[in-house]
């Protein structure tokens, strides 16, 4: 086991105190198993998990044409390379 400081509010820590003495275990077992059952909860690192946290960043965004606002966007990069003194061409869209 490691140790590690975390900081509470009064409300907190009155409640675990309050916890700890009724069921006569320690607060930093209460703390433990408090971390133990969000990391089990939260699957932080699953492809499903993004997918699920990014569905819907967009829906307030009108964009009327993907390929210009793409293209505008590849415009600003080619500008900061340049200015960076980086030769380099963003590729633009093939036509269709």
């Amino acid at each position: 086991m490691v140790k590690t400081h975390v900081n509470l509010t009064e409300s907190q820590k009155e409640q675990l105190q309050q916890m700890s003495e009724a069921w006569k275990v320690p607060v930093a077992q209460l703390i433990r198993e408090a971390v133990d059952r969000f990391l089990q909860n939260t699957p932080f690192d699953s492809f499903e998990y993004a997918l699920e946290q990014a569905f819907g960043l967009w829906k307030d965004h009108e964009i009327e044409d993907s390929r210009e606002y793409v293209r505008q966007l590849r415009q600003g990069w080619e500008d900061r390379l340049e200015r960076l003194g980086i030769d380099g061409k963003v590729r633009s869209f093939p036509a269709c």
